[in-house]
């Protein structure tokens, strides 16, 4: 692994590792073994020692980001894609064993001292999803159900995060998975703050401000798109207003400033 600076990250620039599958059928070790670790997979609240210190540490002053719920078929992969059709059983398999690692997660950071569980995982591009409403509704639906509902046990908050355009798919996760948060709203994408806290009033909403607008765009839009993220909150409720996704390293800092003034001045 190497540090960046101009990207400020720490990220691996090179690794050994096996060649990953080019047929479906080739899946099957790969999942048996994926089915075997679960034996040994018993998290505890030591497990999250970071989300554990930093709930301690910030208490009631700060909203920490937990993690650890995150359900998705990989996209990756091409295989995977392909193993929809000529393998759902492991692709089945697959998501079972998803399943079981987060909902014991759960179980573990339910003592971690942060309700809000971030999970997801990105599927969809500019064009809408990677794979059909169907593939999601049997493979994706019934594992976020469960997530849910294990959240709602415990008082936690099922957040879910996809980059890209999830209409086609909006009313499964939005409506009929019972995640709580929505988090990586893609405006440029059409995922329109307004639009969705109209269509799903349960949904809290974490974003509205692109990253892109904030990297590339001027002072004024960005002060403007934090400006009618805010508005769009005092209109529905339920809106976070923030950016949406990451704010890359080379954003200027006075668009990353008047983002934050403009969040400050309408509240």
């Amino acid at each position: 692994m190497r540090f960046d600076p101009e990207s400020e990250l720490y990220s691996v620039v090179y690794e050994l590792k096996e060649t990953p599958p080019e047929d479906p059928d080739d899946l099957t070790p790969v999942v048996e073994k994926m089915e075997a670790s679960l034996e040994r997979y018993n998290p505890t609240k030591e497990d999250f020692a970071d989300i554990t210190y930093a709930a301690e540490y910030f208490g009631e002053e700060r909203a920490v980001n937990g993690a650890g719920v995150g359900h998705m078929m990989s996209v990756y992969e091409p295989v995977w894609l392909m193993a929809v059709v000529l393998r759902p059983d492991l692709v089945e398999r697959y998501m079972n064993v998803r399943l079981t690692h987060t909902l014991r997660n759960i179980e573990a950071l339910r003592f971690a001292g942060s309700p809000y569980l971030h999970g997801g995982g990105d599927f969809a591009g500019n064009n809408g999803p990677y794979f059909s409403p169907d593939v999601f509704k049997r493979f994706i639906l019934p594992g976020l159900i469960e997530i849910s509902a294990a959240c709602e046990k415990y008082g936690l908050y099922h957040m879910f995060a996809s980059d890209g355009d999830l209409w086609p798919v909006a009313d499964l996760l939005f409506g009929r998975s019972g995640v709580h948060g929505y988090y990586e709203i893609d405006r440029d994408c059409g995922m329109d703050l307004r639009r969705l806290r109209r269509e799903y009033p349960r949904l809290t909403l974490l974003g509205g401000i692109s990253s892109a607008t904030l990297h590339i765009g001027t002072v004024e839009d960005a002060a403007a798109e934090a400006k009618d993220a805010v508005e769009a909150g005092r209109e529905y409720g339920g809106v976070i207003a923030g950016c949406s996704n990451m704010v890359v390293p080379p954003t200027p800092f006075v668009n990353f400033m008047s983002m934050m003034d403009a969040l400050h001045k309408y509240k």
